[in-house]
């Protein structure tokens, strides 16, 4: 309803009125609600097994941000230079900067490969290829440890779930 009633000031005073910004703010309060999916945790053990993992991997977690934050910008500054820095003029303008290079070495390190971008150059090509093996490693090597405190998370979970099933069962009986 704020948005329909933003909407209608709108057209009445043909400008950008405080009402329209306040129904922008309460649209984003409206998606707040969503936050309601977190107190279904306590009753899932599968949601449990995620939050314990991640507490318990929290130096994990940040440790390969940190590595994956390294490498975007060695990759994006070579890449750029590669590209476009080393020919001015007719250089691969897609990589133009860095910050432009760097959304190149997000989508390779992580294999996905829109192909909006790509480079021309052999030199670029071979950085492309260690971009990508590169982000398959860094990916990869954290995520076997994280994996196995997930398992380990769910086990001591299930334990501690039927134990507390069994005492209950143990009262009411």
């Amino acid at each position: 309803m704020p948005y329909y009633i933003s909407v209608a000031m709108t057209m009445l005073t043909g400008e950008n009125s405080q009402l329209q910004r306040a129904g922008v703010m309460l649209r984003v309060l409206r998606m707040m609600r969503i936050f309601w999916v977190i107190k279904l945790a306590r009753h899932f053990l599968g949601l449990q097994t995620l939050g314990l993992t991640l507490r318990r991997c929290y130096r994990e977690m940040v440790m390969l941000l940190v590595f994956i934050c390294v490498a975007m910008a060695i990759f994006s500054a070579l890449a750029q230079l590669l590209e476009h820095g080393l020919n001015l003029e007719g250089g691969n303008q897609d990589y133009a900067s860095i910050p432009a290079a760097c959304w190149w070495v997000i989508i390779s390190m992580t294999t996905v490969g829109y192909g909006d971008m790509y480079p021309v150059t052999v030199a670029g090509r071979v950085l492309g290829g260690l971009c990508v093996v590169s982000g398959i490693v860094l990916l990869a090597l954290p995520i076997t440890f994280i994996y196995h405190s997930f398992v380990q998370c769910y086990h001591e979970l299930k334990v501690r779930t039927a134990r507390c099933n069994h005492r209950l069962s143990a009262e009411l009986n």
